[in-house]
C-alpha cells in the first residue's frame, strides 16, 4: 500500500467520522429559526452606525488626518490641536487598509459638509442688501443658525 493510498483511506474514515458526529449533534439539537431578513438588515445597519459613530467620536472634527511613511510604508494618523498650540498625534491604521481609508474619507465629507451648512447659515443669517429684499420682512434666524452651530 502505498502513502497516497493510506491518507486517502485515512480521510475517508475522518469524513465519514465527523459526518456521524454532526448528524448526532444534530439529532439532539433543535432547529433554530431563521431571523427575518429585515431584523438581521436592521442589525447590520445599527451595527455600521455604531461604528461610524466611535470613530467620529474617536476622532473629532477639530482635527485632522495625514499620511505618515514609515520605513517605506504609509500610515494614517490623526492630529487634534492641543490648547497648548502642539498638536496630539495618533495612530490609525494602515494606509493599505481599505476600511480605514473609506472612514478617513468619510470623516472628510463630514468635515467639507459641516463646513457647507455653516457657510450657508452666515448667508441666511446676514442682513440682506435693500436693492435685493423682496419684502420688508427679515427671516428669523439666529446667528448661531440653529442646528449649525457657532461659525
Amino acid at each position: 500500500m502505498s502513502g497516497d493510498d493510506f491518507i486517502s483511506r485515512r480521510q475517508g474514515r475522518f469524513d465519514k467520522a465527523m459526518a456521524e458526529l454532526a448528524a448526532e449533534r444534530a439529532a439532539e439539537m433543535p432547529m433554530m429559526k431563521e431571523i427575518d431578513i429585515s431584523y438581521r438588515t436592521m442589525f447590520a445597519e445599527l451595527a455600521q452606525r455604531t461604528l461610524d459613530g466611535q470613530f467620529v467620536a474617536d476622532f473629532p472634527m477639530e482635527g485632522w488626518f495625514v499620511t505618515v511613511t514609515v520605513k517605506g510604508r504609509d500610515y494614517w494618523y490623526f492630529d487634534l490641536p492641543t490648547p497648548e498650540g502642539k498638536d496630539k498625534r495618533t495612530y490609525v491604521g494602515p494606509h493599505s487598509d481599505e476600511a480605514i481609508t473609506a472612514r478617513v474619507k468619510a470623516h472628510k465629507e463630514i468635515k467639507d459638509n459641516i463646513r457647507e451648512r455653516r457657510r450657508r447659515c452666515d448667508v441666511l443669517a446676514s442682513p440682506v442688501p435693500i436693492h435685493l429684499r423682496a419684502t420688508s420682512r427679515k427671516p428669523s434666524l439666529t446667528p448661531d443658525c440653529s442646528g449649525c452651530g457657532p461659525s
